[in-house]
């Protein structure tokens, strides 16, 4: 094996699984080219889901305690909540969110049509609407 990362403490199983089999086959005094290029892979990829996972923690994002696997299970289970709410004015208009949104386009002096045709790039960072619809 030719990868020089250090093998982290925290190893998940994909990699004990290929660590196994690479002392296995060392042990037999063989080699296998691809399962130590997939180990260095490996090893390296988990180095930098260490790296963005500091990042998260930091800005406090919940990076480790969203399902993220969960995610397209809870949407389609709120699928016809979220088609009423896209495609239905009258429900879309009684949400609070909406209103709000509604009050910074009115404070920005646009109208909704106006502002579907804006591109985000384009629009003020002064604004209150832009301000307003950024995440967090």
């Amino acid at each position: 094996m030719d990868c020089s990362d250090v093998i982290p403490s925290d190893i998940p199983g994909q990699l004990r699984d290929a660590l196994i089999r690479y002392v296995k086959l060392t042990r037999e005094k063989k080699t296998d080219v691809r399962l130590a290029t997939d180990i260095c892979v490996i090893v390296k990829r988990e180095h930098k889901r260490f790296e963005y996972l500091e990042i998260a923690r930091q800005e406090n994002w919940p990076a480790t305690t969203i399902a993220f696997k969960e995610i397209p299970n809870r949407v389609l289970g709120m699928y016809e909540e979220l088609k009423q709410i896209m495609f239905v004015r009258e429900a879309r208009e009684q949400l609070f969110i909406w209103n709000c949104f509604e009050g910074n386009l009115e404070m920005d002096r646009w109208t909704t049509s106006q502002f579907a045709q804006i591109q985000p790039s384009k629009i003020p960072m002064r604004s209150d609407t832009w301000r307003n619809s950024r995440g967090g």
